[in-house]
């Protein structure tokens, strides 16, 4: 099941780049993220015990790998 609007906790604000997004094209999913290459995450609101998050789709039965270099 595809979770639109998914929000996760990140260890700190910025802008988060998608390393592996197994739901993508080229791994031979359906692509139901589009292919969005970054996320932004915010202070605005603390979650899952972490100072920041950010807000995204979820594919379904898929893994998507964040990452980012600390500012």
């Amino acid at each position: 099941v595809p979770r639109p609007g998914h929000r996760v906790g990140l260890p700190w604000p910025g802008q988060w780049q998608v390393l592996i997004d197994s739901d993508g094209g080229q791994f031979g999913g359906s692509g139901y993220r589009g292919g969005v290459p970054t996320l932004s995450a915010t202070t605005e609101y603390t979650w899952q015990g972490q100072p920041a998050s950010a807000e995204f789709d979820l594919p379904p039965l898929g893994v998507v790998l964040l990452g980012s270099v600390r500012p």
